[in-house]
């Protein structure tokens, strides 16, 4: 799964240090036989990229979570890990989605 043009448009978003809209969190979900997994891109506010942090789970293989990056200060970092992880589970043999996620309330 090439996520190119996903990244370009979030580069140009982040471009500007003011948004004006909220940020929901970014969901990827990924499947292989019966088990799934997830890569979320956790905004800690509705209205910045940072802080942020990357959370794996895997929530058929006993839900195990962990944080895998984080940032405080630097915008796109997180989505720039988030998505070369989930690269990195295609070339796996896993096949990964971004979903829609829930506007958070903060």
């Amino acid at each position: 799964m090439k996520v190119t043009l996903r990244s370009v448009l979030l580069a140009l978003m982040l471009a500007n240090s003011t948004l004006a809209f909220a940020l929901d969190d970014q969901v990827y979900s990924c499947s292989r036989d019966e088990h799934i997994r997830r890569v979320v891109i956790d905004y800690q506010s509705n209205n910045s990229p940072v802080p942020c942090q990357v959370i794996y789970s895997k929530d058929t293989e006993g839900g195990s979570q962990k944080t895998l990056w984080q940032a405080q200060t630097t915008a796109g970092y997180c989505e720039k890990k988030a998505e070369e992880f989930v690269n990195k589970l295609d070339s796996w043999g896993w096949k990964c989605k971004l979903e829609l996620s829930p506007t958070k309330s903060n």
